[in-house]
């Protein structure tokens, strides 16, 4: 549990003339839950003259409004999620986190790792509140997947960067605020939602049981082929997120043994095949992404 591992903060509100932040808030449509704007301490200020404690004050509800959504993150992870492509966006999430833990805002605990990790406290949770957001604190979060999360979050980060806006995290689909659910015995690791249909994301940082394999090749084969799910969402394909080729390697190679035992007909094979991709996911054991996803075919060299 989280609540163990976290630090002891002092309460301490911001002083009126503190140093204040250059960088704005990103757009209305630049996350899934579009960004809050001014808290209540910042409704005298004109929309279009915002000071420097406006944009601090719309930064510091984003940052709490991210950790509401992804359940846990680390800076850098805030960073890209909520200054997208931005030159100081490091500094901006650090200064931001330290005035949300001046005012015990966020709940600060060390990955396995050493590396800080961020989540709401009930005070985070009650700020967003008042923006009409039904928020909790995260100190009851389990952390028996650590790396895994770190992975899934990072890939909705990238997506989200990429493509837009419509990505659920791993924590939404946990805590049922997505609107695709339990699916051929599983439940995503994100899902990217547009009006077309969905996206389901599969994310491995280590070798599957042979249990866990079984469903994630149910998963490969039966979703392609079945693909409306509720609500008239459509699948439009299954993303696999990995972060070692040899992991790549493996699936693709039980995969072609499940086409071989269900004796899929050579249509069903090509349906299959271009519904499933696979993208690597470099993340260094400090949390780091070095590379972005190399999107390619799944199967490509094992025909």
């Amino acid at each position: 549990m989280l609540d163990k591992l976290f630090r002891t903060n002092l309460v301490r509100h911001e002083e009126p003339n503190s140093n204040a932040d250059t960088l704005a808030s990103p757009p209305a449509d630049a996350s899934l839950l579009a960004p809050l704007g001014t808290s209540t301490h910042a409704s005298q200020h004109t929309p279009d003259m915002k000071s420097g404690q406006v944009i601090a004050c719309e930064n510091e509800v984003n940052i709490l409004h991210a950790l509401h959504k992804f359940g846990w993150l680390t800076s850098r992870q805030l960073g890209e999620w909520v200054w997208p492509g931005g030159t100081q966006q490091a500094q901006m999430a650090r200064r931001t986190l330290h005035r949300l833990k001046r005012l015990s805002q966020v709940l600060v605990f060390t990955l396995p790792n050493g590396v800080p990790g961020y989540a709401l406290s009930s005070a985070g949770a009650a700020r967003l509140g008042e923006h009409g957001i039904n928020a909790r604190s995260g100190k009851d979060l389990r952390m028996g997947r650590w790396i895994h999360r770190a992975l899934c979050n990072w890939h909705s980060i990238t997506v989200r960067n990429v493509y837009g806006p419509d990505v659920y995290s791993e924590h939404e689909l946990y805590t049922r605020r997505c609107p695709v659910g339990l699916w051929c015995g599983k439940i995503a690791d994100s899902i990217q939602v547009r009006t077309t249909g969905f996206t389901w994301i599969e994310a491995e940082h280590s070798r599957r049981r042979h249990s866990d394999m079984r469903k994630l090749m149910h998963l490969l084969v039966h979703g392609p082929l079945n693909p409306i799910y509720a609500h008239n969402l459509k699948l439009m394909s299954i993303e696999l997120v990995t972060t070692d080729a040899r992991l790549t390697d493996r699936i693709a190679t039980v995969m072609m043994k499940e086409f071989d035992s269900l004796q899929l007909t050579d249509q069903q094979r090509h349906l299959i095949r271009t519904h499933v991709y696979v993208s690597v996911l470099t993340m260094t054991p400090g949390l780091i992404v070095e590379d972005y996803p190399v999107w390619r075919d799944l199967l490509l060299g094992y025909d």
